[in-house]
C-alpha cells in the first residue's frame, strides 16, 4: 500500500490522487471512452531456487494480454456507479456499454482465432 504523506510532499499539487477518469467525469458528466490495450511480451522462465534462468529469445514464451478496463460499481460515488445508477440505474445503457468492451475481448480473440500463437 502506499503512503499518502509521501505521494502528497513528492507530488504537491499534480492531482497524483484522482484519475483521469474521474476528473472528465466531473467536468463533462460523461465516462470517459473505454478502451483495450494489447501487449506481447517475452516470458521470463526462473529456475526451482526462483532464479532467473538464461533468456533464450528463440525459447521464449510468448505472453499475448490484453487489457480491458471493466466498470466500477465498489462505491456509489464512483463515475460508473453514478452514470448508470448503483443499485437502481439504466440497465440497457449499462448494458449496451458492457457489450462495447466485450466486443472489444472478442474482436482481439477474433484477430488471432487461425493463429500460430493464439492468445492464452
Amino acid at each position: 500500500h502506499h503512503n499518502v504523506e509521501r505521494f502528497a510532499a513528492a507530488l504537491p499539487g499534480s492531482g497524483w490522487h484522482e484519475s483521469f477518469y474521474r476528473a472528465h467525469w466531473r467536468e463533462s458528466m460523461q465516462l470517459a471512452p473505454s478502451i483495450a490495450v494489447y501487449c506481447e511480451t517475452p516470458a521470463l522462465e526462473y529456475d526451482a531456487g526462483n532464479e532467473l534462468a538464461d533468456f533464450v529469445e528463440d525459447r521464449a514464451l510468448t505472453l499475448r494480454v490484453l487489457n480491458m478496463i471493466g466498470f466500477g460499481f465498489d462505491h456509489p460515488n464512483q463515475p460508473d456507479a453514478e452514470r448508470f445508477g448503483f443499485l437502481h440505474g439504466e440497465h440497457d445503457a449499462l448494458r449496451a456499454a458492457m457489450r462495447s468492451n466485450f466486443d472489444k475481448i472478442l474482436a482481439c480473440l477474433r484477430y488471432f482465432r487461425n493463429s500460430s500463437s493464439p492468445i492464452t
